[in-house]
């Protein structure tokens, strides 16, 4: 069960820095320049480091895609890597009139 208490106002100095100046930022990068180089039906393949588990591996290259602004699909391959490829676009739905919201645009009012 987790152990709730409070904190004084000089706590937040402990709480560690996020952003681009952040460790975890830093650990992207190289994951966040491939993706932003990925174009069309290339993919990537990621080995995790020792100590890395394909979980963190999977976070990381979620989170550096969503920084580079591409949406990305990934999956397993049975040498424990991990293959990367761009998503396919998804297709908009278009909105659907009802019947007084077509006879409104249909007939000019004058």
């Amino acid at each position: 069960m987790v152990r709730i208490t409070e904190a004084a106002p000089e706590a937040r100095g402990r709480v560690i820095p996020g952003g681009p100046g952040s460790r975890a930022y830093q650990l992207r990068a190289p994951i966040r320049e491939a993706v932003a180089r990925l174009e069309g039906e290339q993919m990537l393949e990621l080995e995790a480091d020792s100590g890395e588990t394909l979980r963190r591996l999977k976070v990381m290259t979620r989170r550096a895609a969503k920084e580079v602004g591409k949406d990305v699909q990934y999956g397993e391959t049975e040498q424990d890597t991990l293959l990367v490829w761009l998503a396919a676009p998804t297709r908009r739905r278009r909105r659907r009139h009802t019947g007084q919201q077509e006879q409104e645009t249909a007939s000019p009012t004058a």
